[in-house]
């Protein structure tokens, strides 16, 4: 909503292709832009899936054409997922589009995505070697029964009745995933990040002492480190940056 992101033909801000690439890809230095759209899920599966569908087919009209995207830098493609089947045939279908570069999922549905309703996702994205996006988000799952202001978050595998930062809540659930799809890929966006260091010394405790009955066959820090990437929104910065 800054006042330099609103184009002249008084369109929202961030609307012009143009004018996000002269801010964000040449002012800011970046190579590529991955985009991931934040449509806000609608409640009824089949509206959810033609609302992804439709939001793919304006990203692609509006922002990877060739007259928008005639540098090929802002040009990487993320696909919705629904609770429908139909999203997953159509992840099918796009896995050879172009400016494909990853699948955006969000951090709170519901079943938690350890359900095996969610395999043919991953199984989709290991058999194309797509990278997993999960970006965090508040959805109905969070704002009902309770109120906003009431700041419950919800846990992937129940409600977490005191106050928590929803990243030590939500994601650690899946790094069961890596154990049953080995080349997963997972980005956890807007997670933080230091949260996973604790638990990879804690899930390598456990290991050293477990191994013998346990199906992998090397720490799980290192599982992590090659399969798991995060961004850096938020950072967790010290009180004072001097330290």
């Amino acid at each position: 909503m800054r006042v330099d992101t609103f184009p002249s033909d008084g369109e929202f801000a961030g609307s012009d292709p143009e004018l996000a690439f002269k801010q964000l890809i040449i002012g800011g230095r970046v190579g590529i832009a991955i985009l991931e759209p934040a449509a806000y899920s609608a409640r009824i599966p089949e509206a959810n899936s033609a609302m992804c569908s439709a939001l793919n087919r304006w990203q692609d009209n509006h922002w990877l054409d060739s007259h928008n995207n005639w540098h090929e830098r802002c040009a990487a493609r993320s696909v919705p997922i629904s609770r429908s089947r139909k999203p997953l045939l159509e992840n099918r279908e796009v896995a050879g589009h172009e400016y494909m570069a990853q699948v955006l999922i969000k951090a709170e549905p519901r079943p938690p995505w350890g359900n095996p309703k969610y395999d043919p996702i991953w199984a989709a994205a290991t058999k194309h070697d797509i990278p997993v996006s999960c970006h965090l988000s508040r959805g109905h799952f969070d704002e009902l029964p309770f109120p906003r202001s009431d700041c419950r978050a919800t846990t992937t595998t129940s409600w977490s009745r005191t106050r928590c930062w929803p990243p030590t809540s939500n994601e650690p659930d899946l790094r069961r995933h890596l154990r049953r799809f080995p080349t997963l890929r997972i980005v956890f966006v807007e997670h933080a990040f230091t949260w996973i260091l604790p638990l990879m010394w804690r899930m390598d405790a456990i290991y050293s002492q477990r191994k013998q009955w346990m199906d992998i066959k090397r720490k799980p820090s290192e599982y992590v480190k090659e399969h798991i990437k995060f961004t850096t929104q938020p950072l967790d910065y010290p009180r004072t940056r001097r330290s």
